[in-house]
């Protein structure tokens, strides 16, 4: 047992099954004046293999997320620091195929999004859309978001269960899911050139597969899950058409269904609408259904403020994340 943290209660978890488990799982030092030296001191490498299995099986247990709160993490070279404590077992990741804009701030740290403030972000794994997506996904806040106003929210990262989300759905709607998981789904994007696109919403096809050459960007297209490759509007735009996937993935609602289908995005203009989804045969998949998915993940997402220095760690196969939206500075 690691008596440096406790757990603690924050305004907003929620206790999914009524035995007390709640979600996010926070936990805060037991000293209020840890340095960021005795926090790092956890993961020595005599303590490493302990203290990470705790973190696991806290995941496992809360659902999938977990906030480290009140630790001394509070500039970026903080958090890098702290993120290189769990490695190895973990390892830095790659977005490459990810879409979202984004900007590189120190090593493998990126913000988490360059897409417009009044911009919601459905729930989602984070690259469901891929045959590479991550395991864990680390969040850090370095400023706190404004009060909301103007009809926008307090830029929360708001999460839920995804076994959960999974049962609401087989309930409510069982024809839908079991339709999905005889068919799986198919994801289509036309992404433009970082030249000529408008890249508040999506990324170059040249930053997504991070090279300028487009025999390297197919070849790296493929390798991420891509079945069909055309050269669109003049050969500037590269459409993608990914293998047939999987829609549910052990009791979850594992996919980018309503991330990306344009159902949920008929407000926006149609020049930021990039995506299309499909079940496994090319059927179209109902409008109408899939918003009935984003109402549920709507009403029983679960939204923690974020404070400076907050660490939220998610497991990416267990819960899902979006993001609100909010007044600058985030």
């Amino acid at each position: 047992k690691v008596y440096a943290w406790k757990e603690v209660t924050v305004e907003g978890q929620r206790d999914y099954d009524g035995d007390g488990v709640l979600f996010p799982v926070v936990i805060a030092p037991t000293d209020p004046n840890i340095t960021i030296e005795s926090t790092l001191s956890l993961f020595d490498d005599s303590k490493r293999s302990s203290t990470i299995q705790i973190i696991e099986d806290l995941l496992k247990q809360h659902h999938g997320a977990l906030i480290f709160r009140d630790f001394p993490l509070h500039t970026v070279e903080n958090f890098y620091s702290f993120l290189k404590s769990f490695t190895p077992p973990f390892e830095f990741g790659s977005y490459l195929g990810g879409g979202g804009p984004r900007l590189s701030i120190l090593g493998p740290i990126e913000t988490s999004t360059e897409s417009p403030a009044q911009y919601i972000i459905p729930m989602h794994h984070e690259l469901a859309y891929l045959t590479t997506p991550p395991s864990k996904l680390w969040f850090w806040c370095e400023i706190e978001p404004a009060d909301p106003g103007n009809g926008r929210g307090s830029g929360e990262t708001p999460l839920m269960s995804s076994k959960w989300l999974y049962n609401k759905i087989k309930e409510e709607l069982p024809e839908f899911i079991a339709k999905l998981e005889e068919k799986g789904v198919v994801y289509t994007r036309t992404i433009e050139s970082r030249m000529t696109g408008n890249r508040t919403t999506q990324r170059g096809w040249e930053e997504i597969f991070e090279t300028d050459d487009r025999g390297l960007a197919e070849e790296r297209a493929r390798q991420t899950g891509t079945e069909v490759i055309e050269w669109v509007n003049d050969g500037r735009s590269m459409k993608v058409r990914s293998q047939k996937m999987a829609a549910t993935k052990n009791g979850t609602w594992f996919n980018s269904l309503v991330l990306l289908h344009p159902a949920i995005h008929e407000e926006k203009d149609k020049k930021e609408v990039h995506w299309n989804v499909e079940y496994g045969d090319g059927e179209e998949i109902e409008g109408e259904l899939v918003k009935r998915v984003y109402k549920m993940m709507n009403e029983e997402t679960v939204k923690i403020k974020w404070r400076k220095g907050d660490v939220l760690l998610v497991d990416n196969f267990l819960a899902l994340h979006g993001r609100s939206s909010f007044n600058p500075p985030r």
